[in-house]
């Protein structure tokens, strides 16, 4: 069921329908919430609602939820893994538009590194 909330939030998201990609994106976190915290599956899905809630100017919120799926990827992967790649860049996205350029810069070159990784 996650995957149809998924892809439907996505489709959302494309039409510029951020109420309904952010509920759909809400219940496809939800689900996988219900049977297993540390999905692999999740980060990806918690990463596409804080893009909603970044656009939709939900900042505090935005944060710890890329935050949350940040910390779901690097148990499930690996602090070390490509796969972070995209969830540290849109969070440093976030914390600039948050005027956090410092922490924006940290979080931007230990991105740099893990794509660099060979």
């Amino acid at each position: 069921m996650w995957e149809r909330h998924n892809i439907m939030g996505q489709q959302a998201l494309g039409n510029a329908n951020y109420g309904e990609a952010e509920n759909q994106f809400r219940l496809a976190v939800a689900d996988l919430d219900s049977t297993n915290k540390w999905d692999p599956k999740l980060p990806q899905v918690l990463n596409n609602l804080a893009n909603v809630l970044r656009q939709t100017g939900k900042h505090a919120e935005a944060e710890t939820t890329y935050k949350r799926a940040i910390e779901i990827k690097e148990k499930v992967a690996g602090p070390f893994s490509q796969e972070l790649v995209p969830i540290l860049q849109n969070y440093a996205k976030l914390l600039k538009m948050m005027g956090k350029e410092q922490e924006a810069t940290k979080i931007e070159k230990k991105a740099m590194a893990l794509f660099s990784k060979t």
